[in-house]
Parts: structure tokens; sequence; C-alpha cells
């Protein structure tokens, strides 16, 4: 999945849900701070449970900047640890 994280850490747009009534608050999520401090570049974080999926993932993400550098928010993503546990043990 692909979410949408606003520059305040809310996550509005997942894509399997669309957009969310109720924006979730990420502030608490480290590597959403290291997408702000260093765009452009992937973020990963320490497995956790998915915001949206609930099932465990390893949460990454890279922030998005405009053409003068302002920071727009961040595009994130989830690596589904049973999804990828069952890929790698085939």
């Amino acid at each position: 999945t692909f979410d949408w994280v606003t520059p305040d850490r809310k996550l509005k747009v997942s894509s399997p849900v669309g957009v969310l009534a109720k924006p979730l608050d990420l502030s608490d999520r480290d590597y959403l701070a290291r997408a702000e401090r260093a765009p452009w570049l992937l973020q990963l974080s320490a497995p956790r449970l998915g915001g949206v999926s609930g099932r465990w993932v390893i949460p990454a993400g890279m922030g998005i900047t405009d053409g003068s550098g302002a920071f727009l928010g961040s595009i994130t993503f989830g690596l589904d640890l049973q999804e990828l546990t069952g890929r790698l043990s085939q």
C-alpha cells in the first residue's frame, strides 16, 4: 500500500482505503522526521503494526519537496512481514 502523510504527520490518504475521514496521527514515526530532514531519500524504520493494515510491517517513507525545496509531505508504505517471510521461504 502507498499512503500520503502531510507535513504535520497526519496520514490522510491510503491506497487501499482512499481519503481517510479521520486522518491518523503518525507523529511518533521516527522515519517521518528523517524523511523531512533528508527528502528524496528512502527512510526505513523498525517493524511495527501498520496504522491502516493492522499487520506487522517495516515502515518506509520518502519526503517530497516542491521545486523551491519546501517540504510537502511524505509518501509512505509498509513492507508486510508475513508476505516477505512467505516469499523468502518459497
